[in-house]
């Protein structure tokens, strides 16, 4: 998310769209997020939470590939509704693998620390984004990272560390 809510900003700005655009786009990756939250909301729905997560992770990856590939204004919008519909996905099945995979008396502990790390990912995600501008296209660093999370969240499945599959 660092990556959207840095690199995005910065780029329509020296593209020349005003504020009001960048506004509408942050708009719609709200509004699709709380549509996909709101519409996945059975258990089994696209293979269980964990796949649900796995997708969401992916389509956020992708998402910022297409921010740095696709020239403006397309690669933002394209951008915008893959972060939207990717983190629509993966941030209710987190918090439902949290919920499910915690021992019941340590599940507001797992819920705290989820959010813990959520907050502190949220600051520093758009302070190294801007850090590592300069030194790495900020579109192939981010897919990075995203298909590493997604490489170790299928060898976890893999091991089994997971309820669901």
């Amino acid at each position: 998310m660092g990556m959207l809510t840095d690199r995005l900003p910065v780029m329509l700005e020296s593209a020349s769209y005003g504020a009001a655009y960048r506004g509408r786009l942050f708009g719609l990756f709200a509004l699709l997020a709380i549509g996909v939250m709101a519409s996945v909301r059975r258990r089994a729905l696209l293979g269980g939470a964990f796949r649900r997560a796995l997708l969401g992770i992916g389509l956020i990856a992708l998402g910022a590939a297409l921010l740095e590939w696709v020239a403006l204004p397309y690669g933002a919008l394209s951008a915008v509704v893959l972060f939207g519909l990717g983190f629509g996905l993966c941030f209710p099945a987190v918090h439902l693998l949290t919920y499910e995979c915690a021992v019941v008396h340590l599940r507001g502990v797992a819920l705290a620390l989820l959010y813990a790390f959520y907050s502190l990912g949220y600051v520093l995600g758009p302070t190294s984004a801007g850090l590592s501008a300069a030194d790495f296209p900020p579109g192939v660093l981010s897919a990075v990272v995203a298909c590493v999370s997604v490489l170790i969240a299928h060898l976890l499945a893999r091991k089994g560390v997971y309820s669901q599959g």
